[in-house]
């Protein structure tokens, strides 16, 4: 019977969240967008002599004076591990998106490792985050991508991350170059590594927004932007953490063995699960699914031929009323255990439960009223 329920464990498990639940991370997710970009401006830009936070692999912003882009590619120079791998690449001109695939953009790139859907080159602009929507270079610590718009634009930010989803910090670019290259032609760097923190395995710094050089006015707003963004974050981190309860878990059983003496290093042959044979088997099999194993073992214990069922419910009633069952060894049926006192009455009281749709009501009436 232990076979049965070998694939059923307990512990503490995630409940599942509504489909509104992910609806509202995602306005929360649009709204810190539009924070974050409305703070960009109060960050160290590329060029402006101040060192920026280090790279890091969820996400990483370029921002630069707006600049005519027809062409935009991404070159690594240094990774911190294998092949660079980048979920995404952003173009943005304001608070528009630029560079999508489904816009008419194309993208090329260097090389591209072979054999894994994954990580094709499509994804480069594909509007999806994660590993799983990822290219990756086929060239250890090197590649380049670009994005060729459909029309020339002004974009005046980038972003970049190598898993948006924070799964993986692996294959992340740590040496970089950004060029774009303009209608005529005319090609130039809008931003690099060279002006970020070096590198560090360990997890991003928040990004640093400086008020001090602006108007009491201006840096009074940016102030409170900051505060309404903090807000935020705080409050998608408490919705995005679903409650755990502690609850049983499941996966496929493997082989189960009769066990010499009950000792589990002392196995013997193999064992399908079963129920007691005397009261009529389950059969199964040890390639029946986990789930079916206990869709059968309910169906057998409610089975209206199964003598014992009826016969172990009636008698707790009856202990519940009157102090002792007619079997007053109620979890013992067996050999161990006593007889019935009455094994008429006890008989005659399974039967009536089961003709009346296992009702514990009318059982309860029965045993009171009679």
């Amino acid at each position: 019977m232990q076979a049965v329920f070998s694939g059923v464990e307990h512990g503490d498990r995630a409940l599942p969240q509504p489909e509104r639940q992910d609806n509202e991370l995602t306005e929360l997710d649009i709204q810190i967008e539009k924070l974050q970009y409305l703070l960009h401006r109060f960050l160290p830009h590329s060029g402006d002599g101040k060192l920026r936070p280090a790279v890091n692999a969820v996400r990483n912003y370029e921002d630069f004076p707006p600049v005519e882009a027809k062409v935009v590619r991404f070159t690594i120079l240094g990774t911190n591990s294998s092949q660079p791998c980048l979920d995404e690449l952003v173009l943005l001109a304001g608070a528009t998106q630029v560079g999508l695939r489904e816009q008419g953009a194309i993208a090329r790139c260097s090389s591209a490792l072979p054999g894994y859907e994954i990580h094709k080159l499509e994804h480069i602009h594909d509007g999806k985050l994660g590993n799983s929507h990822s290219w990756i270079s086929n060239e250890a610590g090197a590649g380049w991508v670009e994005i060729e718009l459909p029309e020339p634009a002004l974009i005046d930010r980038i972003i970049w991350q190598r898993d948006g989803e924070g799964r993986y910090s692996d294959r992340l670019a740590t040496k970089y170059r950004i060029e774009v290259t303009d209608a005529s032609g005319e090609q130039h760097v809008v931003a690099s590594s060279d002006d970020r923190e070096p590198y560090t395995d360990g997890k991003p710094n928040e990004p640093e927004y400086d008020f001090s050089s602006l108007p009491k006015e201006e840096a009074e707003r940016g102030k409170a932007l900051l505060k309404k963004l903090h807000a935020l974050q705080e409050e998608r981190e408490a919705r995005s953490t679903p409650p755990m309860v502690y609850a049983g878990t499941f996966k496929q059983p493997g082989v189960s063995h009769r066990l010499f003496r009950g000792d589990p290093m002392a196995k013997r042959e193999e064992v399908s699960p079963n129920s007691i044979e005397f009261f009529g088997g389950l059969e199964l099999t040890n390639a029946t699914p986990e789930q079916q194993r206990r869709i059968a073992f309910a169906n057998w214990i409610a089975d209206p031929e199964n003598p014992l069922t009826a016969r172990v419910i009636v008698n707790r009633l009856w202990q519940f009323h009157f102090g002792t069952g007619i079997v007053d060894t109620p979890s013992d049926f067996g050999h161990n255990g006593t007889p019935p006192s009455h094994p008429e009455l006890l008989d005659w009281l399974a039967g009536d439960l089961i003709a009346n749709n296992w009702s514990l009501k009318h059982i309860h009436r029965q045993i009171l009223l009679s």
